[in-house]
This record gives structure tokens, sequence and C-alpha cells, in this order.
């Protein structure tokens, strides 16, 4: 019986006393709920007792009282209403996550993509997310392996969507896209997947030393290549001259260093992963002139020799691109190089313009 007692003022007093420390508020109105209507009629009787009011204006106040911890009532009852209808809406948006399809199995007899080479082909492909909606509509284009695909749009064009497809995120609705000559329904997602790196808009790092993340690319990673990898990405020097170097912490989301940064550790460990296929969505457009400068020679280098598709707002960072497809609404409205686009002087010649505009 002592150990329940130690354990009761251990541990339940200290959270109820820190609670209401913290929300003395909902403590109050509890009190006032519970208390209300007792101390009500007790300050009517005392009243009346000594003759303080008459009858008829006792019974005024006790009625404002009551009516009052009616008001009350009522008033606890909407919140809590209108707290369950957030939390019912917000287990309705939980349960429709779960409810989600899981991901077709591979077909029988899917191979492994190996020794990939990075010859992508996209041939009439269509696709929509809901059905009846298509947005992307009869996309057909082919990457040699080593060329730079850029594909540039207003938002809601179908870049995205266009990433999406290649890693067969989604099936598509009809045609069909190639790898190295094999469509994709032959190949085993996951390796599909992992013949393809990544370096998105959204920067992602964890909690732990900068050797960790960076070296996050390559299971059993070793100092040299990750040193070798931070250099290629230009952000060497600049671990260097933090007071642990690359055993310096990294805080949870990276709030300890910048954007930029940031998004070079990110290339660096894109260049350890070292994969013939990259995918670079909306790379630099988080960072500010300077920093940009130095992450678009990062990514020439992280490019250079692999089948890239560049996801991009500024056009500016894809001038040497081989082939540029501008997207509008689903559709393919143009493509070629920078200098054939601007002759052009069609979709592609305004959205540059506007940019100096």
């Amino acid at each position: 019986m002592s150990g329940l007692r130690s354990l009761l003022y251990r541990d339940t007093f200290p959270r109820l006393a820190a609670d209401l420390r913290e929300q003395p508020g909902k403590w109050l109105s509890r009190l006032v709920f519970l208390l209300g209507p007792w101390a009500s009629f007790w300050m009517v009787e005392i009243l009346n007792e000594n003759d303080v009011f008459s009858d008829l204006y006792a019974w005024q106040v006790l009625m404002n009282l009551i009516w009052y911890y009616i008001w009350f009532v009522v008033c606890r009852l909407a919140l809590g209403r209108r707290r369950r209808a957030a939390a019912l809406a917000a287990a309705e948006r939980i349960f429709a996550l779960l409810d989600q399809p899981e991901e077709t199995a591979d077909l029988p007899g899917a191979q492994a993509l190996t020794d990939v080479k990075g010859e992508v082909e996209a041939r009439h492909v269509s696709f929509g997310y809901l059905p009846g909606r298509t947005v992307l509509h009869d996309l057909s284009l082919k990457a040699e392996p080593g060329q730079t695909i850029a594909i540039v749009g207003h938002t809601g064009a179908g870049k995205t969507t266009i990433i999406n497809l290649l890693m067969r995120f989604y099936d598509v609705d009809s045609g069909e896209i190639r790898v190295d000559g094999k469509e994709l329904h032959q190949l085993t997602r996951s390796s599909l997947r992992r013949a393809y790196a990544m370096v998105l808009q959204d920067t992602w790092v964890f909690r732990g030393t900068i050797f960790e993340n960076i070296a996050y690319g390559k299971e059993g990673a070793t100092r040299e290549e990750v040193i070798a990898a931070a250099k290629a990405a230009r952000i060497h020097d600049y671990i260097m001259q933090l007071p642990d170097g690359y055993d310096t912490i990294i805080s949870e989301d990276g709030g300890n260093i910048s954007k930029g940064q940031k998004q070079l550790l990110t290339i660096a460990r894109a260049m350890l992963y070292d994969t013939q296929m990259l995918i670079l969505d909306e790379a630099t457009s988080n960072v500010d002139t300077n920093t940009e400068q130095k992450v678009q020679k990062a990514m020439q280098e992280l490019m250079r020799g692999k089948t890239s598709f560049v996801i991009a707002h500024r056009l500016s960072t894809i001038q040497n691109a081989d082939k540029i497809l501008v997207m509008e609404h689903g559709d393919v409205m143009e493509q070629g190089t920078h200098a054939e686009l601007m002759a052009q002087k069609g979709v592609y010649y305004k959205l540059y313009a506007s940019q100096f505009e």
C-alpha cells in the first residue's frame, strides 16, 4: 500500500500540478461547471435568511445565475462539438489514407534493372489521377543515354506528373514507358527506383553528423568516398570550416545550416549514390542567386554523362539542356533546344522573356 501511495504522489499529483500550471483556464471552467449551481442556491439562501433582498428579487438573482449557468454549459457543449467535428474530419483523412489501395505487385517474371545505360522513352503516354480527368495527353519523348531533358511550364502543367510516371509511382492509362528498351511493367519497381538519384526542391536531412547525412546515399560508404562527393558538390570547404568538420551534428531538418548548404549536401549524397539516371525537381528554387551559382556548378558535375530529367522554373538554369519540353495543361506544346525554341518565339520564348520583365 505504501508503494502504491508513493507512486501516486510521485507520478499523478506532479502531472496534475503541471497541467494546472499550463492550463489554468481549463481547470477553472471545470470548477465553475461543477460548483456553479450549488454556489447559486447557497448565495440566494444566505441573502434570504438575512433579509437582504425580497423573495422576488432573490428569485430574479437566482434565475439570472441559472441562465448564466445554462449559457455556460451550452458554450462548453458547442466547443466540444467543434472539437469533435475537427477530430472526426482528421480521422476521416487518416482512414482515407489507410484505405488507399497498395501498389500492385510486380508482374510474375519481372526482371531487376541492371547495367543501366539510361535510355528512356515514352510512347503516346496519357494519364489521369482520377478516372475521366486526364492530366497528361499523348506524351512522347526519348532521352538518349547521357542526355539532359528539361521540363518547363506553369504550375499544374504536368511536369511533376511525368516524374511520377518515370518512377512508376503511378501506372500510365495508355501508352508505355521504356528504360533501356524494357517496358516498366517488365521491371521490378524497387530496381527501377534504385536506378534514379533524386535532388528535390524540399531538401531532406536528418539529425546526425554531416558524414552520416552524405553517406546515407550509399550503404557502407567510406570517409574517402564521402569527402570526394563533398568536394565534387563544392561543399567540402564549408564543412572543413565547421568546428567538428564532417562530425558536425546537423539538427532535425537542418535548422543550423542554410538552405543552400542543405541543397549542396543532398547533391553530394546523390553524387555518392552514383546512378546513371537523375531527377532534379526545382533543385535551385529555394536558394539565392549567389548560392544558385554554386549549386548549378555542383549539378553540372552531378549530371555529367548521366541521363537527367530537370524540372525548373528559372529557365536560365536549363539553357544547356539537350532537349526542353514545354508543358501546358498536360500537353507538350514545344520541344527542342534553347536556341531552337527561342527562334520559334512561341510559348517558351514568352516564358523566358517574362522572367526578365
